[in-house]
């Protein structure tokens, strides 16, 4: 039953991720093409819960957006010290396909793969794919709701803990405004198990972009929470980091 799920995902996943790709500029008009911004960032990153700590992050990202979908990719890698010995060494990487809205619903399909060393974490994948609904639109805003389904999987490399397979429930908030001065982005997403609700985990991320200008570059404060309701043995169940981040953006 698991690998039935995982393979529907996978080609649900598969599908609109390869029709977000551009075909040829002879075969299409010019509404269809794909507008790409890109952005490298260096962070001055720490966390707290499972280890509190100080280090850098690097990361890219990109999205490239048309009349019909938007298509987004993030690549981020943490390293944070205490008293000369790594203390953090985690790396994601994040890949989303989203239609438009028509009549304020709209698909999308999500994948965050990576690995978490702090918290003893060698493989970590949460896939997703489902339905969206445009709750609130503003004049330089929008809040959105998301269902979905989703497996997420954890391999632990210490044998007192135990890996997790297990398909999911999708749910999600996301909330974006320019106030002019300032850009607010707060997400939140919550993924259940199936079989056992009161299994689940929650990332909270919330990033304000200051010093904006016509340049390429930006300065962004943010805070990340996630939450496990079964943290594994020896974990506890909030890690918390917050970053300043130096971003450069182009196109």
């Amino acid at each position: 039953m698991k690998k039935i799920f995982v393979l529907i995902l996978s080609v649900w996943a598969n599908l609109l991720i390869a029709a977000s790709i551009d075909v040829p500029a002879s075969s299409q008009d010019e509404k269809s093409s794909r507008i790409w911004t890109r952005q490298a960032d260096l962070d001055l990153s720490g966390r707290s819960g499972t280890s509190t700590t100080s280090g850098l992050s690097v990361g890219f990202q990109f999205v490239g957006t048309n009349e019909t979908s938007d298509f987004k990719g993030s690549f981020r890698l943490v390293r944070q010290s205490d008293r000369g010995e790594v203390s953090a060494d985690n790396f994601h990487a994040k890949l989303s396909y989203e239609t438009k809205p028509v009549q304020a619903s709209f698909g999308y399909v999500r994948t965050d793969t990576g690995y978490d060393r702090a918290q003893h974490i060698d493989f970590l994948s949460v896939n997703a794919a489902g339905l969206g609904l445009r709750l609130l639109t503003t004049e330089k805003g929008k809040l959105d709701g998301l269902l979905g389904l989703a497996h997420r999987t954890e391999r632990y490399s210490d044998l007192g803990n135990t890996d997790i397979s297990a398909p999911s429930a999708d749910l999600g908030v996301i909330y974006q405004e320019d106030f002019g001065w300032t850009g607010l982005d707060i997400s939140v997403s919550l993924v259940p198990a199936l079989k056992n609700l009161s299994d689940y985990i929650v990332h909270q991320e919330t990033t304000l972009s200051l010093l904006r200008n016509a340049g390429p570059f930006s300065l962004k404060v943010g805070l990340s929470n996630d939450y496990r309701s079964k943290p594994q043995v020896n974990q506890v169940s909030t890690d918390t980091a917050y970053f300043v981040r130096l971003a450069y953006v182009w196109k």
